[in-house]
């Protein structure tokens, strides 16, 4: 029997997962090849690391959400009479055996706190819809500034534009961006996706500049998604992907604060969209300080700020839904956690023309364990945006990763990109992958490719 480095036979084997038949085969092929027996001590070396790090980690107490997910996926696998397709029973039933433990011990474990700010009592849903002044953290909540940069212009108090009922838009560019918005700055078109659900339209910048992002983001809709298509060949419900909860399910290697003191940095970086010709992506990225012990920061609340003369339309990508009154107070950033939020923008004429001017400002408040005096931490917007093919391999992981997450929603703006896109690109930007998260990613989108969108 043949088998190569990456075959999972050799994974099954090192955790002890095959019956003796099999174990058989696998160790007549270490005997044959020492490269492989290598391998194989290697995989039970890193078993052994993730052990002892559960080990170490505080149980948390499971969502109800969690709970019932659990609940419902392990009576699925009880299911009498329910077997996998034919042609790959062998390993399908071994994909559920790793992937179902590895799924309890992660939520169990609290593994994913490690990369995730997280929020006390709150749902995947606690996180508020992009918007207005009536969106903004009320009740307890961190009061927010009228002028949310440091330099002029003052966006927050700035008079918006005269508008006239006229698309904002360049016609030539026929992409989803290109709706018809009214003065109110809400989108005349599909608000919905195919499967009728509510997602954050393009808004008028002028009409609506500040937006707010919820800071407490779970992940249980990557895993229940990635459980779906990897283990039983089928789609996940539209309504049970968040596209936000997603793209943090993975780690990224953003820069903490350079100053001490400081909990937590914020940075914002600009790329060309790669579904919507003549749009382009903003990503925000908040990352807490690796040394600082336990609650790093509490109560943290986003926001980002655009500049009307620069930015024509803004929509946030994911964390769609109302805002809560969890979400409001602000989450609890551990050591070392990051977040990601991904907005798409339409530049004006004028932000194209003046690469050096700003076209907004984000800002993330937060207090530290035992004050309660609000720390900031702020970053400009820069108007200029790099090719997508030149931008960072994290930000393009991210992006394919939220694009297969619209893709699987049904969204009305997933635009051009099909899902040989999402692979093509996902594929290109895997990087550091040290807890191998991406290429599972990978191995998810080649299954939902081949088995359950073979059209796109």
């Amino acid at each position: 029997m043949k088998i190569s480095k990456d075959n999972p036979l050799l994974t099954a084997y090192a955790l002890g997962e095959l019956d003796a038949g099999e174990s058989a085969e696998v160790e007549a092929a270490l005997r044959a090849d020492a490269s492989l027996a290598a391998e194989v001590e290697a995989i039970r070396a890193v078993a052994a690391e993730l052990e002892a790090d559960l080990a170490a980690e505080a149980t948390p107490k499971l969502l109800p959400i969690q709970r019932q997910r659990l609940l419902r996926q392990a009576a699925q696998m009880q299911r009498p009479g329910r077997t996998a397709p034919a042609p790959r029973a062998a390993v399908l039933t071994l994909r559920r055996r790793l992937l179902a433990a590895a799924a309890a011990l992660l939520l169990l474990g609290g593994l994913a706190g490690l990369w995730m700010l997280r929020g006390p009592g709150g749902r995947p849903t606690d996180t508020p819809i992009a918007g207005g002044a009536a969106n903004q953290p009320t009740g307890g909540g961190v009061e927010y500034l009228a002028a949310l940069s440091p330099y002029e212009p003052d966006f927050a108090s700035s008079t918006p534009r005269p508008t006239e009922k006229v698309d904002f838009f360049d016609l030539s560019r026929p992409t989803v961006g290109s709706l018809a918005l009214t003065e109110s700055g809400e989108a005349i078109g599909p608000a919905k996706g195919a499967d009728g659900l509510s997602e954050n339209p393009f808004r008028l910048a002028a009409r609506r500049p500040r937006s707010t992002f919820g800071m407490a983001v779970d992940i249980s809709s990557y895993l229940h998604v990635q459980q779906l298509i990897f283990e039983e060949t089928r789609l996940p419900d539209p309504a049970d992907v968040r596209i936000e909860e997603m793209v943090n399910y993975f780690p990224y290697d953003y820069p903490g604060p350079d100053d001490s003191g400081d909990a937590l940095a914020v940075r914002a970086d600009l790329a060309r969209c790669p579904w919507s010709p003549g749009h382009v992506l903003l990503r925000v990225a908040v990352r807490a300080r690796a040394d600082g012990g336990e609650v790093v920061a509490r109560d943290a609340t986003a926001a980002v700020e655009f500049d009307p003369a620069a930015v024509a339309s803004w929509r946030l990508i994911g964390f769609d839904g109302p805002l809560t009154a969890a979400g409001a107070r602000g989450a609890e950033a551990g050591p070392n956690s990051s977040l990601t939020a991904l907005y798409e923008l339409v530049l004006t004429d004028s932000a194209e023309a003046g690469p050096d001017r700003p076209i907004g400002a984000a800002r993330v408040d937060y207090r530290l364990p035992g004050e309660e005096s609000v720390r900031s931490a702020i970053t400009r917007c820069g108007s200029s945006s790099v090719a997508f093919e030149d931008a960072d391999a994290d930000f393009r992981f991210a992006v394919a990763v939220a694009g297969f997450g619209m893709i699987l929603r049904n969204s009305p703006h997933r635009g051009s990109w099909t899902a040989a896109d999402v692979v093509e690109q996902a594929e290109a930007a895997v990087g550091d992958d040290p807890l191998g998260r991406r290429g599972m990613f990978i191995s998810v989108l080649r299954e939902a490719r081949q088995a359950l969108l073979p059209a796109q």
